[in-house]
């Protein structure tokens, strides 16, 4: 690879411990993972300092648009406008079982029976 050595350099541990330079040759990919900040950084070699790469969301609810603090079962997301935001909530259909449509006809199915279009509907 052109440009400079890259190796496997990844060390953890508090934020604290993080060494002021890399213990690896100069040049080298090295990160540093922040376990108590959850914080991934890197040694800019050409600056002489670490630079965060950031430690983005861990969870669905870490996401700045997303409330989901108390979803139950069943639940899915729903954009709320409002809030801008993303929420949980029921699901809101008009159908339930393939029967409730108005175009299904499949009141008693039985094994082996199928569905087919006939005319506008489905029928078995």
């Amino acid at each position: 690879m052109a440009g400079g050595l890259i190796t496997d350099y990844l060390s953890q541990g508090l934020a604290a411990d993080r060494p002021t330079t890399p213990d690896a040759a100069t040049g080298t990919l090295s990160l540093y993972f922040s376990t108590d900040t959850e914080d991934l950084s890197f040694y800019d070699w050409n600056d002489g300092a670490w630079q965060s790469v950031g430690s983005g969301a861990l969870a669905l609810d870490d996401l700045t648009d997303v409330d989901a603090a108390a979803p139950t079962d069943g639940d899915v997301l729903t954009w709320n406008n409002t809030a801008g935001a993303w929420e949980p909530a029921a699901p809101t259909v008009g159908a339930t079982e393939l029967d409730d449509l108005t175009d299904v006809d499949a009141a008693a199915p039985s094994d082996g029976d199928y569905l087919k279009w006939d005319a506008g509907d489905m029928c078995r």
